[in-house]
C-alpha cells in the first residue's frame, strides 16, 4: 500500500457533490490529537473477488520455509488465496494454494466450504477431481497452506502458519506436514496517498481489523506523524453493528468533522470540477452541517458553484432529509457586483447585470429542485467508479450506492461494488 488515487467521474452535479461528501472522504480523517476515525467494513466476499485480481502474486521464499519451494528457488507463487474470518486472538485467517511457478492448474478453494475442510480433505478431494489417476496432474510440487494476517503499527504482515506439501515437493510421495511460524509478506499501511487532483495529496494512516465476514479498517488522515495505534483501535471495537445489511458489500462510517475536513481539501484551495450534462461546474467551498438522525435527519450541504459555460458565480444551499436522505429542497443565489459610487449609466448597466444573475441563479436553482426533490440521494451519486492502488497494484470498483444517511456517528454510506479487471 504505497499510494492510493481517487477520481470523481459522474455526469450530474448531484451525483458529483454526493461522491465527493460520501466515499471520497472513506478514507481520511480529521487533523486532531485523537482523531474519529473513519471506519469502512468490506464484506469476504467483495475482499476474494478483489484478491483474485492480484493473483497469481510473486513472493520472496523464506529461509525457514524451503520447503514450500523447489530445490534452490528463491521465490514462491501465490496462486490462490481465500479469507476465512478471525482467530479467537483477532488475527485475520486465510487459506492458500502456493506453487513453485505460475502455471495454470486446478482450482482448490472455489467451494463453498474451502474455509471449513481440514488441509488433508482439500488434498483429497483435490486428487479425486484431477484428470490424473495419481491425483498429482497438474498439482505437482504445489502446497496448501494456513495463513494469519497480523497488524501492529504500522505493518500488515501474512505468514504461514501450517502447510501440506504435496507432489513433487513431498516425501516418498505422501503429504509432508509442515508446522512452524514464518513471515511470507509485509505491507506498510502507514503514509498511505489519496491523490486529489487539486494539489496536495491526502495522507492516510489505517489500520485492519478481522471479523468472522468481513474486514473492518479505521483510517485517519495526518499531516506529521502517525496518530497513536490505540485510537483506532478503540474504533475498530466500538465498530461491530450490521453495517453491510441487505446486498451492500462495502460500507463506511465518515464523521461529520471529518467530511468538512476532506471538503475544506478539495474544494476550498481550487474548485473540484464536475461534469453535468454537457458542461462542467467548478464547485467551491463545500461545507455541511448537520441535525438530528434516522427519519429526523437534515443535512445542510453550502458551497459557491460557476458553471464555466457562463462563467457566473453562485452560491448555493441544498437541504438534505429522512433516511436514507432525500433532496428536500436546493436554493441557489447570485453573487452580485457592488454598483454603489458608479455614475447613472455605469450604475444602470450594474444593476442589469446583477438582475440577470439573479434571475440565472433562480432559475437554475428551481429546475434544479424541481427535477430532483424528493429523489434519494444514493441513487443521485450512483453509479460509482473509485480507483486506487493497494501494494502497487491498481484497483478499481464500480457499482452503486444503496443507503445514503445522516445518524449519530456522522455520514453512512454503504454500496455494492464489483471488481473491473485490469486492462
Amino acid at each position: 500500500m504505497s499510494a492510493a488515487s481517487f477520481r470523481i467521474g459522474q455526469r450530474r452535479f448531484l451525483a458529483g457533490l454526493a461522491v465527493a461528501v460520501g466515499f471520497s472522504a472513506a478514507c481520511a480523517s480529521v487533523l486532531a490529537a485523537e482523531p474519529d476515525p473513519v471506519r469502512v467494513r468490506i464484506s469476504a466476499a467483495l475482499l476474494d473477488e478483489e484478491i483474485r485480481a492480484f493473483l497469481p502474486a510473486t513472493l520472496a521464499l523464506p529461509r525457514t520455509l524451503a520447503e514450500l519451494g523447489e530445490e534452490g528457488a528463491r521465490t514462491i507463487t501465490l496462486a490462490e488465496l481465500k479469507y476465512c474470518g478471525a482467530t479467537e486472538k483477532g488475527a485475520g485467517r486465510f487459506r492458500a494454494v502456493i506453487r513453485p511457478s505460475a502455471t495454470k492448474a486446478q482450482a482448490f478453494l472455489t467451494a463453498s466450504d474451502g474455509c471449513q475442510v481440514s488441509l488433508a480433505d482439500l488434498a483429497k478431494r483435490g486428487a479425486t477431481s484431477s484428470d490424473g489417476s495419481d491425483g498429482n496432474d497438474g498439482n505437482d510440487g504445489l502446497v496448501l497452506a494456513d495463513l494469519e494476517a497480523t497488524w501492529k503499527s504500522w505493518e500488515l504482515k501474512l505468514a504461514v502458519v501450517h502447510a501440506l506439501v504435496l507432489g513433487k515437493g513431498a516425501r516418498k510421495g505422501a503429504p509432508t506436514t509442515i508446522d512452524k511460524r514464518a513471515d511470507i509478506w509485509t505491507v506498510s499501511t502507514s503514509d498511505l496517498r489519496i491523490d486529489t487532483a487539486v494539489g496536495a495529496p491526502i495522507v492516510l494512516h489505517a489500520a485492519p481489523f478481522f471479523v468472522a465476514n468481513a474486514i473492518d479498517l479505521a483510517v485517519v488522515m495526518t499531516e506529521g506523524t502517525a496518530p497513536k495505534a490505540a485510537t483506532l483501535e478503540r474504533a475498530a471495537a466500538s465498530n461491530r453493528g450490521d453495517m453491510l445489511a441487505g446486498q451492500s458489500n462495502m460500507a463506511a462510517e465518515v464523521p461529520l468533522a471529518v467530511a468538512n475536513q476532506v471538503l475544506r481539501r478539495l474544494t476550498w484551495t481550487q474548485p473540484l470540477t464536475i461534469p453535468v450534462d454537457r458542461d462542467e461546474v467548478e464547485v467551491r467551498q463545500v461545507s455541511l452541517v448537520g441535525l438530528g438522525n434516522g427519519e429526523s435527519a437534515r443535512l445542510t450541504v453550502a458551497g459557491n458553484a460557476t458553471p464555466r459555460s457562463i462563467r457566473e458565480t453562485m452560491q448555493w444551499t441544498l437541504l438534505l432529509s429522512g433516511d436514507p436522505l432525500l433532496l428536500s429542497s436546493g436554493k441557489f443565489s447570485a453573487q452580485f457586483e457592488d454598483c454603489s459610487g458608479l455614475g447613472t449609466m455605469a450604475a444602470l448597466s450594474c444593476n442589469l447585470r446583477n438582475g440577470a444573475r439573479g434571475a440565472a441563479a433562480e432559475g437554475f436553482g428551481s429546475a434544479l429542485t424541481q427535477r430532483y426533490q424528493g429523489q434519494p440521494i444514493h441513487e443521485l451519486a450512483s453509479p460509482l467508479n473509485l480507483r486506487f492502488q493497494v501494494a502497487g497494484q491498481r484497483i478499481e470498483l464500480r457499482g452503486d450506492l444503496l443507503r445514503f444517511a445522516f445518524g449519530p456517528r456522522g455520514l453512512f454510506a454503504s454500496g455494492r461494488l464489483v471488481p473491473v479487471a485490469n486492462e
